[in-house]
């Protein structure tokens, strides 16, 4: 059996790879991240971490159709 201490360990990390790489990839789009900071939702730069205001050619209203149904 697994020791549970290096599961935990191993999920840390791979939690920390997949943010890591979502900061790139929005990074590079030159998108905001969206984080929960201060008991309130914020919007950052993905570079810098530092707060940012929505960007105007992104639409929260949007919806985008759904994928087909299988």
């Amino acid at each position: 059996m697994n020791d549970p201490r290096n599961e935990a360990n191993a999920v840390a990390a791979a939690v920390e790879r997949a943010a890591d790489a979502l900061r790139q990839r929005n990074r590079l789009l030159g998108l905001p991240l969206v984080v929960w900071r201060d008991d309130k939702v914020q919007y950052v730069d993905a570079a810098t971490l530092q707060p940012i205001a929505w960007p105007n050619d992104v639409r929260e209203s949007v919806r985008l159709p759904l994928p087909p149904q299988s």
